[in-house]
């Protein structure tokens, strides 16, 4: 598996907006290079979000997911219709828990 480093600054598209977006066309790359690199890229493979000149750090490593909101790995494509069903479940209680932490609820009763 390929793993690629994908860079911007977070004063023009950050880890942060990746985060609050979820998906972003990477557009204006007028580096031939950087560009044939990105065509390369395949579903699946890991990435890591790096800030070059403003903070020199890796930020993260997003999850390339399905249509569906399920992430794309070699276990989840074994993973039958109801099992999928399931999957997608845990991942939407997730996302639900991780919105009401963002504003403020702390309450596991609420959470849960």
């Amino acid at each position: 598996m390929a793993h690629w480093l994908m860079k911007s600054e977070p004063n023009v598209f950050g880890w942060e907006d990746l985060k609050q977006k979820g998906t972003a066309p990477w557009d204006d790359v007028r580096n031939y290079q950087a560009r044939n690199n990105m065509k390369a890229m395949k579903k699946g493979e890991q990435v890591f979000f790096y800030h070059s000149n403003i903070g020199l750090e890796i930020v993260g490593a997003p999850t390339v997911r399905e249509a569906d909101g399920l992430a794309m790995s070699s276990r989840n494509v074994r993973l039958g219709p109801r099992a999928r069903a399931q999957a997608l479940r845990i991942v939407e209680s997730l996302d639900l828990a991780q919105a009401l932490l963002r504003r403020g609820e702390r309450s596991h009763a609420a959470i849960l």
